[in-house]
């Protein structure tokens, strides 16, 4: 996403269009958010996953296509953005309850944890490389930004070889008869409306992302407007909120027990904002970096027990559609992305995150509060 928001902005100059990125990549979440966990337990999830791998890899293709030939427009790159997305839903949805299939029910958290890790670690190299690629191995006749997605390319063939080859037991498959679509879909959301310890935990997924990473998509726009700093930096910068989160996930894979996975979750979400607001208010790189770095820090233990807390709080033969109505909390970001990219075009970057983090803090912690059932987990 941080390639695409700097293709955008060099293409464009717009603050608006450099946010209309991350709106399109997360649109499939708010629109198809529910029946991505209908797929997730109807179908077998390696199959899917390799679908939406190969997905990816043809949209990635499109993308070096148009950006080496120097064909590559504003409204191109946020409409793969919108592609790109629909893997990605299902994606969601699917990964989390595949690691459930390989490890079991006892050991999810780990297996959240590592898999956040990994999460983590390719959030931080990832955007590290794409600034370092655009800056120093130019490719392309569009922002000279081809690079990073042949790079992409080849970690996704990687990934899908990798995911032909890993051992997982067989599911107990959802039966969907023909018009009958929305007779699962129903069941979930009876399982979901009386469980306060599942309502709680999307509560404070929803305000994460109304909240937090809506302003993801504007990095780009804080290095170049308000940093004063190329792609390099840019790139370091984009970094720096992965590696904040890589040790957090160290840390938690390697504690002996987890005695209540909502601790890492609740706190995580208080520090993420915290260091949100930081960021949005500093002028001076090093800080940037640094205000990223605590927000990765809190961001890993929201993520690492967030869908851990989803699968726990619910049966196993439902926990595809746990995800799918999490992946709906997820999809509203959309919505906080064209607000927060009207924000800064009208008030600047800055001030349009602060007012956003600070919100976000103050709602998840009358939330936690509230969420007593949640908070025992």
């Amino acid at each position: 996403m941080v390639a695409s928001g700097y293709l955008v902005l060099q293409l464009t100059d717009s603050t608006f269009q450099t946010q209309l990125v991350g709106v399109a990549f997360f649109s499939s979440m708010l629109l198809g958010g529910i029946l991505s966990g209908v797929v997730a337990d109807a179908f077998d999830r390696r199959a899917v996953l390799i679908f939406c791998h190969v997905f990816d890899l043809l949209v990635l293709g499109t993308t070096v296509f148009l950006v080496y030939s120097g064909q590559a427009q504003g409204w191109h790159i946020i409409a793969l953005s919108a592609l790109y997305g629909i893997p990605h839903t299902l994606d969601m949805a699917t990964r989390r309850n595949f690691a459930l299939d390989i490890v079991g029910r006892k050991s999810i958290p780990y297996a959240n944890a590592l898999e956040g890790m990994s999460m983590m670690a390719a959030g931080s190299l990832g955007p590290f490389f794409a600034g370092w690629l655009i800056a120093f191995l130019p490719l392309g006749q569009s922002a000279d930004a081809a690079a990073p997605y042949i790079f992409i390319i080849t970690i996704y063939v990687i990934a899908l070889i990798a995911l032909l080859t890993i051992p997982a037991r067989t599911h107990q498959k959802v039966l969907i008869r023909a018009g009958s679509i929305f007779t699962p879909i129903l069941e979930g959301l009876t399982a979901v409306r009386s469980n306060h310890a599942i309502i709680g935990t999307l509560g404070i997924i929803l305000t994460m992302n109304l909240f937090y990473y809506s302003y993801i998509p504007l990095i780009p726009v804080f290095a170049d407007k308000v940093l004063a700093v190329g792609p390099a930096l840019l790139g370091i910068l984009a970094a720096s909120q992965g590696f904040g989160a890589f040790l957090t996930t160290v840390f938690i894979t390697t504690r002996r027990s987890i005695a209540r996975n909502s601790t890492y979750f609740i706190a995580g979400t208080f520090v993420s904002f915290l260091g949100l607001i930081i960021f949005s208010l500093s002028n001076s790189y090093l800080l940037s970096v640094g205000a990223l770095m605590l927000a990765g820090l809190g961001m890993s233990g929201f993520v690492s027990m967030a869908f851990s807390l989803v699968l726990l709080s619910v049966d196993e033969h439902l926990g595809g559609r746990a995800m799918g109505f999490a992946n709906t909390a997820i999809g509203i970001s959309p919505l906080s992305m064209l607000a927060l990219g009207w924000l800064a075009e009208t008030f600047g970057p800055g001030t349009a995150v602060a007012i956003s983090a600070s919100l976000g803090l103050v709602i998840s912690a009358a939330w936690a509060y509230r969420s007593p059932a949640m908070r025992a987990l």
